[in-house]
């Protein structure tokens, strides 16, 4: 199994200050430090998590931080194909596994997601338009 790439691009409320984009941003970033694992994520699979080749030298199986990588930036294409997004994260996780774990169980994660409450655009009926997100394994096309 090969790394999971966790893509998220972001376009704001018309509402949205360009310091609230920036504290959003710098929360976002700070995912990599605050989220972790608990103690006992892999109690049932540690041989599996023992074996990921895509593990980062010296980082703790149990209990410990799990996103790879984390980056992003503003968006800087003078293609004219961004659709109106204008920030966009790139994090990479070792498996399937941790990103489902980020995805639905972290706490960091969740807290960020409740700080995001009503700063994304919405179609104006309500239905929220300002995130697009697609995650890959890299080689993988099926």
């Amino acid at each position: 199994m090969g790394l999971i790439t966790h893509i998220v691009s972001f376009t704001y409320a018309p509402t949205v200050s360009s310091s609230e984009k920036h504290l959003i941003a710098s929360s976002f970033l700070a995912l990599k430090e605050r989220c972790a694992l608990p103690k006992d994520f892999y109690a049932n699979t540690q041989a599996e998590a023992e074996s990921d080749e895509a593990r980062v030298e010296g980082e703790t199986l149990d209990g410990g931080r799990y996103i790879v990588e984390c980056s992003g930036g503003c968006n800087n294409s003078p293609e004219g194909f961004s659709r109106g997004f204008e920030h966009t994260f790139i994090l990479t996780f070792c498996n399937k596994q941790e990103r489902d774990y980020y995805l639905d169980r972290d706490p960091a994660h969740q807290a960020f997601k409740e700080m995001l409450g009503g700063k994304l655009a919405d179609d104006g009926k309500g239905k929220l338009i300002g995130v697009w997100v697609f995650d890959f394994e890299a080689g993988v096309f099926e």
